[in-house]
């Protein structure tokens, strides 16, 4: 299988990531940094799953954002095989839920926006782009819950949810059933991939903070903690047990103050500060140096 785009962090939940443990952040905050980071977990578990189930030929698109006629679609997975070009909405829930032929709602009552609908949106506006194309190839849509602990109760189950104990069952008889590609099919992956759209500015979606309230100091790239030990070649995190050289620990810590502060001048002064001292102004600066593009001179200098 030929993956032509791999799955990334959005620059929301990095933006996300970049507060959490720096700032307490209100509950209904928390609970979307929850939901966005149990979201890609979910993705990056399908991705793995339907990488190892597809040993045919086959294109794969992973976290494609169109937009079309004014309409946009954020398709979680898309896979192109020679007879049809398949379209994945990734769900992570957790839980008992129930569907009542219209409505997701949990057992406590509270709907969620139906996966369904999502769906549709996207396989709507994915066929409006390949109309305009003159491009005529099957189209079929999934809805994947990946997580095992989810179970849904509906006296109808729609055919186009694959509920966790069916995601194997499904991929083995997709790949079973695939054929070998041919070059419009590729041709079509790569042309899809030229239609992504770039994120829109994320940081109006963060809430707000203020520099003075956030923690210093430099977190595991891992896990995102701070239980962190420094030492002039490593960096060893006691909670996840993940050991790291110490540049790299630099350059997660120099990654989020540009995703906090995208207008700031990174200075070797102004880092040192924002990783809470624990990091000599030498390695940061020895860092931006080799990573980074030197700016100014002398009290002007920066790095971009």
């Amino acid at each position: 299988m030929n993956v032509i785009k791999e799955r990334e962090k959005s620059s929301l939940l990095r933006g996300m990531e970049a507060l959490h443990n720096r700032v307490e952040l209100l509950p209904k905050d928390d609970s979307y940094y929850s939901s966005l980071k149990s979201g890609y977990e979910g993705e990056k578990i399908f991705d793995r799953k339907i990488m190892d189930a597809i040993n045919n030929e086959a294109v794969y698109i992973s976290d494609l954002l169109l937009n079309i006629n004014g309409k946009s679609a954020q398709i979680d997975a898309i896979l192109i095989t020679a007879s049809c070009l398949y379209v994945f909405e990734v769900k992570n829930y957790y839980g008992e839920y129930k569907f009542s032929g219209v409505e997701f709602a949990n057992l406590n009552g509270y709907v969620i926006v139906s996966p369904l609908d999502q769906l549709n949106r996207s396989l709507t506006i994915l066929t409006q782009l390949l109309k305009q194309w003159n491009v005529q190839i099957p189209v079929d849509g999934k809805v994947v819950c990946i997580n095992p602990s989810f179970t849904l109760f509906t006296e109808d189950p729609p055919e186009n949810i694959i509920l966790p104990t069916q995601l194997d069952t499904f991929l083995k008889k997709m790949n079973s059933q695939s054929k070998p590609m041919t070059s419009s099919s590729r041709i079509l992956g790569k042309r899809l991939l030229t239609m992504n759209q770039q994120e829109v500015p994320f940081q109006k979606q963060l809430p707000p903070y203020e520099y003075v309230q956030l923690r210093k100091g430099v977190k595991c790239p891992q896990c995102n903690n701070f239980n962190v030990v420094l030492t002039q070649r490593s960096c060893r995190c006691l909670t996840c047990k993940k050991q790291i050289a110490i540049q790299l620990a630099i350059l997660y810590a120099i990654d989020e103050y540009k995703l906090l502060y995208p207008r700031k001048k990174m200075t070797t002064r102004d880092l040192f500060y924002w990783m809470g001292g624990e990091v000599s102004k030498y390695k940061i600066s020895n860092t931006l140096e080799t990573h980074y593009k030197k700016v100014g001179r002398s009290k002007d200098r920066h790095y971009e």
